[in-house]
């Protein structure tokens, strides 16, 4: 999904983290800013092509399918579960590197 972006003039206004104001715009990381993403488990297996029980196999230590790169759920709720985008980009290029061989 891409930013919708508004150009507001007169003064720089930050907007759904974008800087805008005298017709520039600046994303979030040309601003220096760090930018994080949750992924809910669905967007996870689509990510990665995955079902949720090979997943979780992945994270649990006594699997025989058990992966330390995998990269671990944090809590957002009393029964729900995110991933953070970049670890999961970075466990995708993790296994295309492993795929290849250059890991």
């Amino acid at each position: 999904m891409k930013p919708a972006f508004f150009i507001v003039l007169n003064e720089p206004v930050l907007v759904a983290g974008f800087l805008f104001g005298d017709a520039k715009m600046k994303s979030p990381t040309q601003q220096g800013a760090v930018v994080r993403r949750l992924l809910r488990r669905r967007q996870v297996e689509q990510a990665l092509g995955l079902s949720k029980s090979t997943i979780y196999a992945r994270m649990d230590k006594n699997s025989s399918q058990y992966d330390p790169a995998m990269p671990r759920s944090i809590k957002i709720g009393v029964t729900s579960i995110a991933f953070i985008e970049a670890e999961i980009n970075a466990y995708i290029d993790h296994l295309i590197a492993t795929s290849r061989g250059a890991a």
